[in-house]
């Protein structure tokens, strides 16, 4: 097992304890919490359960592959064996005409309720415990802002949503909107901030800390003139400037060294979820983008993979957007000569057609979505390196990257754009991030920088990590036209639909309009 993973992982033995077969582990599932609750690490271990809630975020149908979806970046049209139609879904998402009914909506909801949930579980549990105990009150104060964060995907993408603090409230709870959840959250992140850790130590790896907090902060009044809550744009520096200046982060020498298979030790990673190939199995909370996007020849023959799913690609239109020789592009998408794990070329034998090389080509006709694209058409994602160690079968699904919620990088970036929201110079630190950020993807530095360049480095540099629809919105581009989506969105689809069975099992919940 990773060092790192000392409490994260431990607390995942914690929340499986019931099929646990690792005898050295203590199965504190059959402690009570009084007994128990005597060190910050034990109360770390109980607070995990909150934690692994996050882990869904990279499975097949949650939120990170709902962003990608939605957004520009990625696409799932029809492949070559002419699967993935799923009855039409994922065109749904592409064109923004998501049904209530929405299988991938409803994942997406109770990614984050399931979230909330176990963090009033974890919150009512550490504070009704009748001991006093060493880092009580940090750990509830982490479980607070993570509660926080988890409110904070729920009214970005859907506004009024219900809201429950308490877990003894057993009523329906009633919706609230975007003007409270703001509040609730810039309070409640304030109120915790000061008990968290301000440290990158290996005890405190995938926890929230100060600069998750700050982050968080930056990221709400990033984008609270489209919650309605007027221009926050300094408020959004002050909070980025906190990170950069706490000195706890910086950038990685290497772009990819965030992406690669063993990552925890990026400087870059503020919120880090940690996954494992060896401690996670169920595919419900496994980071499982290879299968998502690799055809099985790839997998097996480049990788050492079981298989693939040969669904996800690189949408045409935003691949055509990077600069040339930015090496951004390379290290997210593969396109060009396959290779094997040889470093052979490979060839493929197409339907219909003789053996030959195996060329992928990035940019494909978008009658091909719902005609299904040949077996030579759409870049495979491979932002986060793929493990070759023959660990990844068909059965044991989940990669051994950390996915960062939160990366240095994303600060950076947002704190350049406050300043230039508010019309400003960027100042030094600003000016001087970007352009290393440039740098290290093999660009040439920039003497400035407009806000609309600045949305095209964002995206470059932040594709497919779970932000590109907020920052569409944000920058009114979401509802344009674009690869396989000739209408622009309409006004009402830039929140997502309540679920229809969770809106009929709460009398209280009203569907947002136009839905």
């Amino acid at each position: 097992m990773k060092k790192i993973y000392r409490y994260i992982l431990s607390a995942l033995a914690f929340g499986m304890a019931v099929s646990c077969t690792n005898l050295d582990e203590d199965i504190y599932s059959y402690i009570s919490q009084d007994n128990f609750f005597t060190s910050e690490e034990q109360v770390a271990i109980y607070a995990g359960r909150a934690y692994t809630s996050l882990q869904n975020w990279g499975s097949e149908q949650s939120w990170l592959t709902m962003d990608m979806l939605l957004g520009d970046e990625a696409c799932a049209p029809i492949n070559p064996e002419l699967k993935w139609d799923d009855n039409g879904r994922y065109k749904e998402l592409q064109e923004h005409r998501i049904p209530t009914s929405s299988k991938l909506n409803l994942m997406t909801w109770d990614f984050i309720f399931d979230g909330i949930a176990a963090c009033n579980d974890v919150i009512h549990a550490l504070e009704n415990s009748k001991f006093e105990f060493d880092g009580r009150a940090r750990v509830l104060s982490e479980i607070k802002v993570l509660r926080a964060f988890f409110y904070y995907l729920a009214a970005d993408g859907y506004d009024n949503v219900p809201f429950c603090i308490d877990k003894m409230d057993t009523s329906y709870p009633k919706p609230k909107n975007r003007e409270f959840l703001y509040t609730f959250i810039e309070s409640e992140v304030k109120e915790n901030i000061d008990n968290l850790g301000d440290s990158r130590d290996t005890q405190y790896y995938g926890r929230i800390t100060k600069g998750v907090a700050n982050t968080l902060l930056a990221k709400l009044y990033l984008n609270a003139k489209v919650w309605g809550m007027g221009e926050q744009w300094a408020k959004a520096e002050e909070a980025a400037k906190a990170v950069i200046e706490s000195g706890t982060y910086s950038l990685a020498e290497n772009y990819k060294d965030n992406f690669i298979v063993h990552n925890e030790t990026s400087p870059e990673a503020i919120l880090a979820i940690p996954y494992s190939t060896q401690y996670i199995e169920s595919s419900d909370n496994a980071f499982c983008l290879f299968a998502l996007t690799l055809s099985t020849s790839i997998a097996k023959q480049k990788y050492n993979i079981g298989e693939g799913w040969y669904g996800y690609v690189g949408q045409p239109d935003f691949i055509a957007t990077y600069e040339e020789g930015d090496t951004r592009l390379t290290d997210t998408y593969l396109f060009g000569q396959m290779y094997d794990k040889n470093g052979e070329k490979m060839t493929i034998t197409p339907k219909g057609s003789g053996e030959v090389d195996y060329i992928i080509d990035p940019i494909f006709d978008e009658s091909k979505f719902t005609e299904g694209r040949s077996e030579l058409e759409g870049a495979f994602i491979h932002k986060w390196e793929y493990q070759t160690d023959g660990l990844l079968t068909s059965y044991k699904i989940s990669m051994e990257n950390d996915i960062f919620v939160f990366r240095y990088a994303d600060v950076i970036l947002m704190y350049a754009e406050a300043q230039l929201r508010q019309g400003k110079s960027l100042d030094k630190d600003a000016l001087d991030g970007l352009n290393k950020l440039r740098e290290r993807a093999s660009l040439e530095p920039k003497p400035s920088f407009t806000l609309e360049e600045l949305y095209l480095e964002r995206g470059h540099e932040m594709a497919l990590e779970g932000w590109r629809r907020q920052d569409m919105i944000r920058f009114g581009t979401y509802q344009d036209p674009w690869w396989a989506k000739p209408n622009r969105t309409p006004d009402y689809a830039l929140l997502l639909p309540i679920p229809s069975e969770i809106k009929n099992a709460n009398p209280h919940l009203v569907q947002n309009p136009g839905y």
